[in-house]
């Protein structure tokens, strides 16, 4: 848990109020989950990654952008299903309906909020 800590910037106290929040009796619940995860391969973004560019190496850049082109179709495919549609129109009825709109202050965020602002000005 220091080492948790540590690396977050976090205090260990928080650490462990964090941990009963999600209900859990301790950090040390919450460090087993993450290190089950680690064994069972969940890769994340970053192992996901390392894979791609793994791939990418052994098969070439064309491979890729072949397998990107082929994939489109069956993309755009998806998105005109009624399931799909929905999960677009029910937020966006929402977004709409707002006095406010809160976003998280990341700088992942930015290009989101940005564009989420340019479209709601040209609202009546």
């Amino acid at each position: 848990m220091r080492e948790q800590a540590r690396r977050t910037g976090a205090q260990r106290a928080a650490m462990t109020c964090l941990a009963q929040r999600l209900g859990r009796d301790g950090y040390k619940l919450i460090r087993e989950l993450g290190a089950g995860m680690t064994r069972n391969e969940d890769l994340g973004f970053a192992g996901k990654a390392g894979l791609q560019v793994s791939s990418q190496k052994l098969r070439g850049e064309r491979a890729l952008a072949a397998e990107m082109v082929e994939s489109q179709p069956n993309q755009i495919v998806r998105l005109a299903q009624p399931e799909t549609i929905e999960r677009f129109v029910a937020p966006a009825a929402r977004f709409a309906s707002a006095q406010h709109i809160y976003g998280l202050a990341l700088r992942a965020c930015r290009a989101v909020a940005w564009q989420t602002r340019s479209v709601l000005s040209y609202s009546p």
